[in-house]
């Protein structure tokens, strides 16, 4: 389900730069369809190494760094779906944040469920147990002490 949200989110970001910038366009609603596909996918394989290749240019442009990477991957993906557009570079860096601000807005609203695993020790050995939270929560957490 959260793939299902991540591209109604690239959906909703990619609507709303294109409504608010002359140089991102799109033809249809399948258009738009195959662009979250084709973004989903780039991000899924080319953005962590893009990262990892790119880290000394990130950690020296403090983070702002990867706003040119998903403009990057935006780019690539005007170049690959007929139908949209991105006429600048400029108009990429735009849908890169407004896509990202959709994203932020959309983990404040809904919320992300992240797992945790806790490995009890005793008696019975190790045991793991899996249990999701979300953000907002806090985790409390009981740290044992032992004495020598």
């Amino acid at each position: 389900m959260k793939w299902l949200r991540n591209w109604a989110v690239i959906a909703v970001g990619t609507l709303i730069a294109a409504h608010t910038s002359s140089g991102i366009s799109f033809d249809s609603y399948w258009t738009l369809l195959g662009v979250v596909i084709v973004i989903s996918f780039l991000n899924a394989l080319l953005r962590p190494l893009l990262i990892l290749f790119t880290l000394p240019f990130i950690i020296f442009t403090l983070g702002l760094g990867l706003i040119l990477i998903n403009a990057l991957l935006i780019k690539w993906t005007g170049a690959l779906i007929d139908g949209f557009e991105v006429a600048s570079w400029g108009s990429a860096i735009w849908a890169a944040l407004v896509i990202g601000i959709t994203s932020f807005f959309a983990n404040v609203l809904f919320g992300e469920q992240k797992s945790e695993i806790q490995v009890d020790v005793g008696k019975g050995g190790l045991q793991a147990k899996r249990s999701k939270r979300s953000t907002q929560q806090e985790v409390i957490k009981d740290d044992d002490v032992i004495d020598i």
